[in-house]
């Protein structure tokens, strides 16, 4: 999780104070509370196209980001369609996670004509709209309706907590299995009697909630709640930091294990046995090396930070999963020592699915043998090894594939449980190029291979 909080706290003369004091009360964003007027209030605003480049130097330098914007208005059918997409713009201008909206009501007919145009906007500029739960959405199952009715991975959820605990009386559980993968941006708030206040000081199990993020593997911006009684940001923001980062975020001190000469540390003891799946020590090692190389090949176009490398891991595991790939599923690898090779390994157990190592000096029996005994479901293969010719033999085996269509199921009277052929470096009929592939990751939430892997034992 990453903390962020809402300008309308804090009043600044200009946005490199804003950058400053979100550094120093060690916050990781900034959430606005409207763009266009901290644009007209300062000079060096990044919503000034001439300060743009500058001010996200600023962000970058310090470590910190917008987190979201917040459009000024409750959106209904009167809404100017315009308004809301110049927010869209703004938020992709800013590097945000998108624009929280709420809605005049739930009724989502009379807000399709707004939301249409800008959602396909947010899906151009690669952003979120995000329906906060607040008012009838509050109740997350009817927010759930307005989030289905439009299937965009661009719309997500503003789980505002202290409105779905305070006002539609819900549980941490009940709205993670209600919205679950759905939730992209977080406020938290409390509340005692009719009062807004502190967090902690109200009646809000904040540890049931944050634990209930944690379960979600949640890694989005969670934002401070307004209050009733106290205005100086001082207070609100380091009682905020100590109280969730004290409390709500207690973490076991972790031993370190030096190399011989202490240049170097490691995440656990040397010949050490892990209870660990491979995603975990995955995980392990972008908590605690994220920048370090994990990839760097000399003759390829592939060099990976070990945080870099668990996001391309995420992409290809997402893409197996929009190919029907499912716990137990057999994924083949059928290639020499490629990117691809390692990150189909990678992303096949991530997910639940066994790797099938396919020898690179097979011929078409061999070959044919392995992908029927092992009941293989998606191939992955380079064009050819040496005097072996990858695919001349699966055109050999699946003449079925020209009439494909590529991301359509395979229907092979030879390998009847063979439903998906990806190629890397080539192209082939009824196959996905290993480009088109990763692309597919899009059409998955990240949260739902989170959960796959959270289920692998």
């Amino acid at each position: 999780m990453k903390f962020t909080y809402s300008d309308k706290f804090v009043k600044t003369d200009s946005f490199v104070e804003m950058c400053n004091i979100t550094k120093e009360y060690g916050f990781q964003g900034v959430e606005i509370e409207n763009a266009l007027s901290q644009k007209s209030q300062h000079a060096d605003s990044i919503f000034r196209s001439s300060r743009t480049a500058e001010s996200k130097r600023k962000l970058i330098n310090r470590h910190i980001e917008i987190s979201a914007l917040n459009f000024p208005e409750k959106v209904g059918a009167e809404t100017s369609v315009e308004d809301l997409k110049k927010y869209v713009e703004l938020s992709a201008l800013c590097s945000s996670e998108g624009v929280i909206i709420e809605l005049v009501d739930g009724n989502v007919d009379k807000v399709r004509d707004v939301l249409v145009p800008a959602i396909k906007t947010a899906e151009d500029y690669g952003v979120r709209i995000l329906i906060e739960t607040k008012g009838e959405l509050a109740h997350t199952e009817k927010a759930l309706e307005v989030i289905r009715y439009f299937p965009s991975p661009a719309v997500k959820v503003c789980w505002n907590i202290r409105e779905t605990y305070f006002t539609a009386l819900e549980s941490a559980d009940k709205t993670i299995q209600t919205l679950g993968a759905y939730i992209g941006y977080v406020k938290i708030g409390d509340r005692k009697g009719n009062k807004n206040v502190l967090i902690g000081d109200g009646e809000l199990p904040v540890k049931d909630f944050t634990n209930a993020l944690r379960s979600l593997n949640y890694e989005g911006f969670v934002c401070v709640g307004d209050n009733d009684e106290i205005d100086s940001y001082d207070i609100v923001l380091t009682h905020f930091m100590d109280y969730m980062t004290k409390t709500a975020e207690v973490k076991k001190e972790e031993e370190i294990f030096y190399n011989r000469d202490k240049t170097g540390t490691f995440p656990w003891k040397k010949y050490e046995v892990l209870d660990l799946t491979f995603s975990e020590v995955l995980d392990k090692m972008v908590e605690k090396y994220p920048d370090q190389y994990a990839f760097k090949y000399t003759t390829l176009d592939y060099t990976r930070t070990y945080k870099e490398f668990r996001e391309d891991v995420d992409r290809v595991a997402a893409a197996l999963i929009s190919l029907g790939v499912e716990p137990g599923h057999h994924v083949a690898i059928w290639a020499t020592n490629v990117p691809q090779w390692f990150l189909t390994f990678w992303a096949s157990v991530k997910i639940g699915a066994v790797l099938v190592t396919v020898n690179t000096a097979y011929k078409i029996h061999e070959a044919e043998y392995l992908l029927r005994q092992s009941d293989t479901h998606t191939l992955v293969m380079i064009e050819d090894c040496k005097d072996s010719n990858y695919k001349e033999i699966i055109e050999e085996l699946c003449p079925e594939l020209k009439n494909t269509v590529p991301g359509e199921p395979l229907n092979s009277k030879t390998l009847p449980f063979l439903k998906n052929v990806v190629t890397v470096g080539f192209k082939m009929d009824g196959c996905l190029e290993w480009k088109e592939f990763e692309k597919r990751g899009d059409l998955v939430a990240k949260e739902e291979v989170r959960r796959r892997a959270s289920l692998v034992k």
